[in-house]
């Protein structure tokens, strides 16, 4: 069996008309999937607490740094965080090469929490949140 590199897969965003574009300069992403239990005790279990699974919130933190410009890539998702009420926009996964039928994730997401760190004698660099505003249409990053 063969390791998947980081390399290997990027963050691609809609640029509203239906067309992927990668955001460039990405360095990194985190796909986190925590799951919320919910509480099945009664009086009649005694002092353990009984639990079952609920809803997974699947969130992704996308790292990078700034190259410009990007039109529709990080510009894109800038501006989807300016809108308000805001707006999701589609977001993929592609593995390479990096086609659209190398999509592993896809779904209408909201952006939240953009930053930008421009430190001196560094490169500008980029952070934003992104969580499901719909079920994902695609979702095969754990296979």
């Amino acid at each position: 069996m063969a390791n998947r590199l980081g390399h290997e897969e990027k963050i691609f965003v809609d640029n509203g008309s239906g067309t992927y574009t990668e955001i460039a300069g990405q360095t990194s992403y985190d796909a986190s999937r925590p799951t919320q239990f919910i509480d099945q005790s009664s009086k009649t279990t005694g002092r353990i607490s009984l639990k079952a699974p609920g809803r997974q919130d699947f969130t992704m933190t996308v790292t990078g740094k700034k190259i410009v410009p990007d039109a529709n890539g990080l510009e894109r998702v800038f501006a989807l965080t300016q809108v308000y009420p805001q707006v999701a926009g589609n977001f993929q996964i592609r593995v390479t090469p990096f086609t659209g039928s190398d999509v592993r994730f896809q779904c209408s997401m909201y952006v939240g929490n953009f930053k930008e760190t421009g430190p001196d004698q560094d490169n500008t660099t980029y952070s934003f949140d992104l969580t499901c505003a719909a079920a994902p249409s695609i979702d095969t990053l754990d296979a």
